[in-house]
């Protein structure tokens, strides 16, 4: 009563596929970056996405900071 039974996993998700022949693709990648048509200037909210990721890349995972920081301060003091 109340304890759910186990069902196996029978869809093979862990079995390697064949690999797949990529020639064509790339041909279809090199057309699709001609044809592209994108602005030289980032959207404010790529601009944020960056500048969170990288934030959080600095505070948790003490990733080296990659400018001087002589003369900064903090903006929360």
């Amino acid at each position: 009563e109340g304890a759910e039974e186990e069902v196996e996993n029978n869809n093979n998700d862990d079995v390697p596929v064949d690999p797949v022949e990529t020639e064509e693709k790339e041909d279809e990648d090199a057309n699709d970056k001609i044809s592209r048509k994108t602005s030289k200037y980032m959207t404010k909210y790529e601009r944020a996405r960056i500048l969170g990721t990288r934030a959080l890349q600095i505070s948790s995972m003490n990733a080296p900071v990659m400018v001087e920081l002589e003369g900064e301060t903090d903006p929360l003091e």
